[in-house]
């Protein structure tokens, strides 16, 4: 598992990879009132040109306990 952060004055992006795929990636911005958020990737698992649904859609999470 590698994990990669890539942070800039407006967002911090945290990437992780399991054998070279990257398996999620998380979206915090930085200014204030704004939401963490996901980024669904794409299934490596499925041809790219068929690929339909959640891929590369962003999710947020509603709640947390």
């Amino acid at each position: 598992m590698r994990r990669i952060v890539l942070e800039d004055d407006a967002v911090r992006i945290e990437e992780v990879r399991v054998r070279g795929q990257v398996q999620r990636i998380s979206v915090t911005p930085k200014a204030a009132g704004a939401r963490p958020f996901e980024i669904v990737p794409a299934d490596p698992a499925r041809d790219v040109s068929q690929q339909r649904g959640l891929t590369g859609q962003r999710l947020w999470n509603l709640f947390s306990f």
